[in-house]
């Protein structure tokens, strides 16, 4: 499993556990639905470090939380 897919893999399961739908999360950070479904389907080629944070605040997670392979 790479990178990306650990980063997504987490956060999708971090989002569901919070009953937060991608929807939500783009109302909610200002980041758009559209680039959170790339994320999601791993087809986001990057992603700043403003918008991790921005999901780390709304999730009330740690980033490494987002990183760490489980």
């Amino acid at each position: 499993m790479d990178f990306l897919e650990i980063f997504s893999e987490n956060l999708r399961k971090i989002r569901k556990e919070k009953g937060i739908s991608i929807k939500e999360m783009a109302k909610i950070t200002g980041i758009s639905e559209q680039f959170l479904k790339k994320i999601d389907n791993l087809s986001a080629k990057r992603i700043k470090l403003f918008h991790l944070e921005k999901l780390c605040k709304t999730l009330n997670t740690d980033i490494k939380n987002l990183f760490y392979n489980k």
